[in-house]
């Protein structure tokens, strides 16, 4: 993974706050730094969705298994982009699909 910091001064969301903000929130663990591999799943169909994620670094992809077993990418998220906001504050924060 490339620099923490410079990650997550280069998210926009996270660029509104200033560095002693964001170093805060790393050393109290209110920012959560995960990091995934090629094809991990991130989150599973019917999982809570308790966090907003930010990705920092690589692609983040929505997938949905068919009938047939196939996977089909419904939708791709890269770095600086937010995943999660439209679950996390809904009535049904549950996940629909496959993140990974």
């Amino acid at each position: 993974m490339s620099d923490l910091r410079s990650l997550l001064a280069a998210a926009p969301l996270l660029a509104t706050l200033d560095a002693e903000e964001r170093e805060q929130y790393l050393k109290d663990g209110s920012f959560h730094v995960l990091a995934f591999g090629q094809n991990d799943i991130v989150h599973l169909v019917g999982e809570t969705c308790s966090r907003l994620d930010i990705i920092l670094e690589g692609e983040i992809l929505i997938e949905h298994s068919d009938e047939e077993g196939r996977q089909i990418t419904i939708a791709e998220f890269y770095s600086g982009d937010v995943l999660s906001g439209n679950l996390v504050f809904s009535q049904n924060p549950i996940y629909p699909m496959t993140v990974t």
